[in-house]
């Protein structure tokens, strides 16, 4: 774990989450372009394996149809871990993935409509009491080992 923490601190920004603020994307810079990302977490599985998903069906606001939520229900998601493998979890970096749009993929996991596919993290009021953060790749990591000729080419 200490050496997934070490690569993590060098190729990756931090950008702290504020669950508690919707606002919290417009004081921060997660570029509006592609790349991977991950959540981090200072928030134990326990307080995660109690969010059960906050509503299960919404009513869109085009449509008037009646829906289920597609935001991901945490308290699933968490039961799926056997206790028994405890030790081996990685309870800090909650989740990772790739997105077109960074900037718009953090704001799913955090203020996210009920028809979006994500982590929808301030629906859940008891997990703004933990530290949360939004890691993305630091842009001299991008670049390192292309060639110069690509370089200039994949920061337009």
């Amino acid at each position: 774990m200490d050496a997934l923490r070490s690569y993590v601190k060098g190729q990756y920004e931090s950008v702290a989450i504020d669950l508690n603020s919707a606002g919290w994307l417009a004081r921060v810079e997660v570029p509006a372009e592609p790349g991977w990302y991950f959540i981090e977490t200072s928030a134990p599985l326990d307080v995660l394996a109690r969010q059960a998903l906050w509503q299960p069906r919404y009513t869109q606001k085009r449509s008037g149809k009646v829906v289920s939520v597609k935001n991901y229900d945490l308290a699933a998601r968490c039961a799926q871990h056997d206790p028994a493998l405890a030790r081996y979890w990685n309870t800090r970096f909650v989740y990772s993935g790739r997105a077109s749009n960074l900037r718009a993929r953090a704001r799913e996991h955090t203020f996210a409509d009920p028809g979006t596919a994500g982590l929808a993290l301030s629906r859940y009021p008891e997990l703004a009491d933990y530290e949360w953060s939004f890691k993305l790749p630091h842009p001299c990591a991008v670049h390192a080992g292309l060639p110069e000729s690509r370089r200039a080419a994949s920061s337009r």
